[in-house]
């Protein structure tokens, strides 16, 4: 689930690990996942108590380097006719923050001024220095710059690194502020890092956090916010925007526009958690260097349509000065197609069997929720229950996600002899089998599944039902090319089997005699409630997550605000296959009803053909906003159903102490266009 894997380690397509932090830092991934250390992870290593925004004298000078990107490389606002570019193949590469085909680098020769500002965004000036400019530089090529701090002036949240064709510093602030100039041309930045990708998902950012402290009016100042918190905050809009193509437009004005629209709930929500004074602590349960056991599923869509179809399991590590390191394996398999006609496909499997490692910063900014980077600048926000026991992430960029427990110390069978667990599952596997006669089966099955595991004596017992749905694709030729259609086919999965288990002193869970290995290795929570198992297979792979049946739940046990991930993929009567992640909030009222609201990011795979040849790719679809009100039942022993409006009955259990809770929905022919599988995570908000 912590998609943390590392870029110099593992390659674009095997992004994994990021997208859980993508997803972890507040996730998937970046690459199929989100997730988020402390932003400044890119900069510096954040301390565990964090720093105020203040400047403080330094015997050495500090160096700030980075890049400036704009649309078309510009940094100049609406045109007069209101010309508006959307860009489709704007996909997240090495690093959120890094620029796609919509972000150009500006001109070599760019000014970047460094200033002070006070509470209000304005430059601090003095008789001695009217302008307020402490140092400046300009860009080279690719929109590269590299300066030095004065000497006493170190990385702090009100030091500004301003790219503009001016040459003196103009006011940050967000055109609502009264008082603020209008139709501004600058890209901001603060000085929180030792490296910045300065674009315009950081200035807006930038703008909001001083928003935010013109709203407070005198409770509001800069110094409450520390750089780490800055850092983050900045990273997870930027790792936001860049999963959403069409949010970069032809100019500043509209990109700002489209910006701001897209993130608005997510900010107000995020600056809350961090406009306090200091950092955000930890927990009691969860001081000192913490140990979890993780499982994540990804589904990646490259831009040439190749599948990759994995799961990850290995062991995250937050430690307690801040920085947080993992250590895992990815197995799964990868898929390419190709044609050498208009109705004649190849397919090509490969296996996919990966070991990696990663490290970076965290910082914790309230209601529940860690936002991690990693040392490629990657972030990733992660959803924690109040006692930080569980973490859920999203791969954002890849799409994917995953789920990770504290690791226990002295656990054994007895932990779970005697109880039964509800499981959840659910599955991505991609078929290798090449056309016939101008047909051929579609590429990916999805399933999920659902039941109940009891473990009596030395025996575990597992049943259940599961439900796979799938593609027949058929290309028909026409005049002036060809027509793809696909039939969509949903079959059952039954489980049911009787293995060996053994469960070790840090809650090791290896169920025998079942897998594709021949043996399911999985992990059990500290506090035995939670279990979860990954099922790696050559050509996918599928995740199993248990919560340990509860007695005495209620509706009113489900109440308060939940942070929640959900995932799912789809498939269409054209041959395309959807891949979505939906990342926000669920508000239970304790009496059978509950308020969702979410963000969407999804890509689309697709094919289309001429009369020679054929095209297969796969573009991101514009991300969107959604709320829906849904009733639902809690059941004593944890089985809980919503009806949604949209979506219909969706089935799931919820821990013993209500705090977690996981569910799946599947649809066929809706519509008779579109099939479904979803499956989705929650965790209670402190």
């Amino acid at each position: 689930m912590f998609s943390l894997y590392h870029t110099h380690v593992w390659t674009k397509g095997d992004r994994i690990m990021q997208r859980f932090f993508s997803t972890l830092p507040y996730s998937r991934t970046l690459r199929q996942l989100g997730s988020i250390a402390c932003a400044a992870l890119l900069l510096a290593a954040c301390s565990s108590g964090g720093d105020s925004a203040s400047t403080t004298p330094t015997a050495q000078a500090t160096t700030v380097t980075g890049t400036v990107t704009a649309p078309s490389g510009a940094l100049a606002k609406a045109e007069p006719e209101g010309v508006f570019r959307w860009f489709a193949s704007l996909f997240v590469s090495e690093s959120h923050a890094q620029a796609g085909p919509g972000l150009q680098p500006v001109p070599p020769g760019t000014t970047i001024l460094v200033f002070q500002v006070d509470n209000t965004g304005n430059p601090v000036t003095s008789p001695s220095n009217p302008t307020g400019i402490l140092t400046q530089a300009t860009t080279g090529a690719n929109g590269t710059f590299s300066l030095n701090l004065p000497a006493g002036t170190t990385l702090a949240s009100n030091v500004i690194v301003q790219a503009t064709t001016g040459t003196t510093p103009v006011r940050v602030c967000d055109p609502s502020t009264p008082g603020c100039p209008v139709g501004q041309t600058q890209l901001n930045y603060p000085a929180v890092a030792n490296n910045l990708n300065i674009n315009p998902a950081a200035e807006l950012a930038t703008r909001q956090i001083l928003a935010r402290i013109a709203l407070a009016g005198a409770n509001g100042n800069l110094t409450n916010y520390t750089r780490q918190e800055v850092a983050a905050f900045i990273g997870l809009v930027q790792a936001t925007v860049a999963a959403d193509p069409a949010l970069t437009a032809g100019n500043l004005t509209d990109t700002f526009t489209n910006i701001q629209d897209r993130v608005q709930n997510l900010v107000n929500d995020f600056l809350t958690g961090i406009e306090n004074p200091g950092e955000v602590p930890a927990p009691p349960q969860s001081v000192g260097n913490v140990t979890y056991n993780f499982t994540g599923l990804n589904a990646e869509s490259q831009q040439d349509g190749t599948l990759r179809r994995s799961v990850e399991s290995g062991t995250v590590v937050l430690n307690s000065n801040g920085t947080w390191s993992f250590s895992g394996q990815e197995r799964g398999g990868q898929l390419t197609e190709s044609c050498s006609s208009s109705c004649a496909r190849t397919f090509t499997q490969s296996a996919v069997n990966l070991a990696g490692t990663d490290s970076g910063t965290y910082v914790r900014i309230g209601n529940s929720r860690i936002i991690l980077q990693n040392q490629s600048g990657e972030t990733i926000l992660v959803f924690t229950n109040p006692t930080e026991t569980i973490l859920i992430a999203s791969f954002s960029d890849v799409s994917g996600f995953g789920v990770a427990i504290k690791q226990g110390s002295g656990l054994s069978n007895l932990t779970v002899q005697g109880t039964t667990f509800n499981w959840n599952e659910f599955g991505s596997r991609l078929q290798n089998t090449q056309s016939l006669n101008n047909t051929w089966p579609g590429p990916l099955q999805s399933e999920i599944g659902a039941g109940t595991i009891a473990f009596t004596g030395s025996n575990v017992t597992t049943s259940g039902n599961g439900s796979q749905m799938s593609q027949q694709v058929t290309c028909t030729l026409t005049g002036t090319g060809c027509a793809l259609t696909a039939l969509l086919t949903q079959n059952p999965s039954p489980t049911s089997f009787v293995s060996p288990y053994t469960v070790n002193s840090t809650g090791t869970l290896t169920v025998e005699n079942t897998g594709p290995d021949g043996v399911a290795i999985g992990t059990v929570s500290a506090d035995g409630n939670v279990a979860l198992v990954p099922l790696p297979h050559t050509n996918g792979g599928n995740m199993v997550i248990a919560t340990k049946q509860a007695t005495g739940l209620s509706n009113a046990s489900l109440n308060g605000i939940y942070n929640i991930v959900i995932f799912g993929e789809l498939l269409t009567t054209a041959g395309a296959i959807i891949t979505f992640e939906d990342v926000d909030t669920v508000q239970n009222d304790g009496v059978g009803n509950s308020t969702i609201q979410t963000i969407r990011t999804s890509v689309s795979r697709s094919e289309s053909c001429t009369l020679i040849t054929c095209g297969i790719g796969t573009a991101a679809i514009a991300g969107n906003s959604f709320t829906e009100t849904r009733p639902y039942t809690l059941t004593a022993d944890g089985r809980l159903t919503i009806i949604s409006p949209t979506a219909g009955m969706i089935n799931g259990f919820v821990s013993p102490d209500a705090t977690f809770s996981v569910d799946t929905n599947s649809f066929d022919n809706a519509g008779g266009v579109i099939s479904g599988r979803v499956i989705a995570v929650a965790v209670k908000r402190s």
